[in-house]
């Protein structure tokens, strides 16, 4: 009982400004007297003592954690993961990926531009791919007008970029392809072009 009292004595006086509200919610003494109770012999209470300081401490130290450590944390994504779901992130020009969704972009362009020339991407600036019911890619593009005219309906691979100075002309795009492959299908919501 003393050891009781003696921790209850030390434990509040080493957080005077917290007293009131520790004594209504953590009463350390009943805590004491039930353990007491419980014990059978002295020995047997002093070990249970210290086991409920340990575990009383713990819990504590647990506690004041919890509270120091709710600041803004910086998401990091797991070591072996290469694309998390909802979150765009960066990646490679050269992906076979991206430069799928890059024509898809520019048919979408070649669609709705009054241009007699098809045009087709000449450099891909920037990529970015985020993950959402498919895969949508957000890519800044350069495209450039090829030789091929609109109703010869060529295959761009098959169409050069215009020689002529009068005919060359370079637009700078910005596409965002959605692509759901269990679909078989690619939307191109934004195709924006200057």
């Amino acid at each position: 009982m003393i050891f009781f009292r003696v921790l209850n004595d030390f434990f509040f006086s080493s957080l005077p400004a917290n007293k009131k509200l520790l004594q209504r919610h953590l009463p350390l003494q009943e805590a004491g007297r039930s353990l007491l109770t419980l014990a059978g012999s002295s020995s047997d209470a002093v070990e249970m003592a210290a086991n409920f300081t340990r575990s009383f401490a713990t819990l504590c130290c647990l506690a004041l954690w919890g509270f120091t450590c709710t600041c803004d944390a910086t998401y990091i994504p797991p070591p072996h993961s290469t694309v998390n779901p909802g979150f765009p992130v960066p990646m490679n020009t050269n992906n076979p990926g991206v430069r799928k969704a890059a024509r898809f972009g520019v048919y979408q362009y070649n669609n709705s531009s009054n241009d007699l020339f098809l045009f087709k991407e000449w450099q891909i600036n920037k990529a970015m791919v985020q993950i959402v019911r498919g895969v949508k890619y957000m890519l800044q593009v350069e495209i450039g007008r090829t030789v091929c005219e609109k109703r010869g309906h060529s295959n761009l691979d098959n169409c050069h970029f215009q020689r002529k100075k009068t005919l060359q002309q370079m637009l700078k795009c910005y596409f965002e392809v959605w692509i759901t492959p269990w679909l078989h299908k690619a939307d191109v919501p934004v195709a924006l072009c200057h």
